[in-house]
């Protein structure tokens, strides 16, 4: 995130207008910055120079060269009396992130009373602040009614609970933010509060609070929804159970595919102590949304087999995948894709009665999703498809069939090649003649795939009891 907030300063301070000149000294400046020095102390005397814009740009070269010895002096910049300087400076110190600027932000913040500058400070002592400096953001701006400001406050206490500060000072005073009437600050509150959880505080506020919560699922900002089931998927109790399916109810009334995404999501994690909640998960595979089944399917994919085989509906749930198998459709190709991953590792049966690797015009994200499927059904024919895709003329292809042809190697297949059992007695030769074919394309991510494949000392020693390992290597 660090990185990418830089980015955008840099864009804000940097992008140039067409036409735009520059000063001699903005660009000794931008040079400094995009060589990452500190120019024997060149860059750091611009901050005191008369020109705000030259003082504003040495703070934003700061910020990306990041260097600690320069703290104490971009400290100082805090008094500026140019607001725009102050706030560059403020963002500066939490991009350098020492912990000895976290007095200085303070000590400004009680005194600061441009907005934009309070909304920087809060940044900066959210990347840098300790558990002290989290109960003083709060405390400080407690009477501050400016929606800005408290969206920041909300993000500022977020930010600590990235870096596991948090407290139930700050975990009640987002529950109370949730009843502002501004959108930024709601949202931000349930971002803050499921950064912070798991907490028992959050459990017993949610319980508390169910009626509130309850209001916000029906809000109108699909910001604030979003994080909402967020938020209840970090919980474990029958009330976030009650929620999300509240929130659930009322997002299919007029849905925003986000929010049902975030929804899938949680109710996955919740599924687990909630068994019930897997047959909710069904509905979402018949969304008219690529992104919602998509997301339905990648959570069906990492499901315990026996908890799916225990839930109610597992007819419906074959007959929504057999039926998104049998789309074909160019533009929904990873939709299909992943509902073969899943019917394979759900229902091996269903989908061992068809060779699906045998249909014709299968893109290469369909056939590179067909080989995974296949690993989760063992059997002769899955083997032969996946030994016989490991040279395929298409790299997407063969490394998917290395991805994956390790799966089938397992102590009884590799008995079996070993045994001289006529049915396996091609399976050795085949897997020498792929494994040297794709060590003879010279393909970086092929040959690394070959490699971790013949580290396995097991996989190795099918060759070598064959006095075949000498060539390989």
């Amino acid at each position: 995130m660090r990185s990418k907030l830089v980015f955008v300063a840099l864009l804000i301070g940097t992008t140039m207008a067409a036409g735009q000149t520059w000063s001699d000294s903005e660009r000794e400046i931008l040079v400094l910055q995009d060589q990452r020095n500190l120019g024997n102390g060149k860059l750091l005397s611009f901050l005191s120079n008369p020109d705000p814009q030259l003082r504003y740009r040495a703070l934003i070269a700061l910020a990306n060269i990041q260097d600690r010895s320069t703290d104490s002096a971009v400290a100082l910049s805090l008094r500026d009396a140019d607001g725009r300087v102050r706030a560059a400076a403020a963002f500066a110190l939490g991009q350098i992130g020492t912990g000895g600027s976290q007095d200085a932000l303070l000590g400004r913040l009680r005194e600061e009373k441009d907005s934009v500058v309070i909304g920087r400070i809060l940044e900066a002592v959210g990347r840098l602040g300790n558990v002290e400096a989290l109960g003083q953001i709060v405390d400080i701006l407690s009477e501050n009614q400016n929606a800005y400001i408290k969206a920041e406050q909300a993000l500022a206490i977020a930010r600590f609970a990235l870096r596991s500060v948090k407290t139930e000072q700050s975990i009640w005073h987002c529950f109370e933010l949730l009843t502002n009437p501004g959108a930024d600050v709601r949202w931000r509150a349930l971002f803050a509060l499921w950064r912070s959880a798991p907490h028992g505080l959050i459990e017993v506020e949610i319980a508390k609070r169910e009626s509130l919560l309850t209001i916000l699922s029906r809000d109108p900002s699909p910001d604030v929804r979003m994080n909402l089931a967020t938020l209840l998927g970090k919980a474990t109790s029958g009330y976030a159970r009650d929620l999300i399916r509240e929130l659930d109810e009322h997002e299919r009334e007029n849905p925003d595919w986000r929010v049902q995404v975030q929804i899938v999501k949680s109710i996955a994690a919740l599924a687990p102590s909630h068994p019930e909640l897997y047959d909710d998960l069904v509905g979402f595979l018949e969304s008219p949304n690529d992104h919602v089944k998509i997301a339905t399917l990648q959570l069906y994919s990492v499901f315990n087999r026996q908890a799916i085989a225990a839930s109610a509906d597992t007819v419906r749930l074959r007959e929504a995948l057999l039926k998104l198998v049998a789309a074909r459709n160019p533009d929904a190709e990873m939709t299909r894709g992943e509902a073969f991953v899943v019917l394979a590792k759900l229902f091996p049966d269903e989908y061992g009665r068809k060779n699906y690797y045998a249909e014709k015009d299968l893109s290469v994200r369909e056939r590179t999703k067909v080989i995974e499927a296949m690993s989760y059904v063992p059997s002769g024919r899955s083997l032969s498809i996946i030994f016989y895709s490991l040279d395929d003329a298409n790299v997407r292809v063969a490394m998917a069939a290395w991805d994956f042809v390790r799966r089938f190697l397992t102590p009884s297949t590799i008995a079996k090649i070993r045994s001289g059992d006529q049915e396996w007695g091609d399976a050795r030769g085949t897997l020498y003649r792929k494994t040297m074919n794709s060590l003879d394309r010279h393909d970086m991510a092929i040959t690394h795939l070959v490699a971790n494949a013949l580290a396995d000392t097991v996989f190795f020693g099918i060759f070598r009891e064959a006095g075949l390992s000498d060539s390989l290597v």
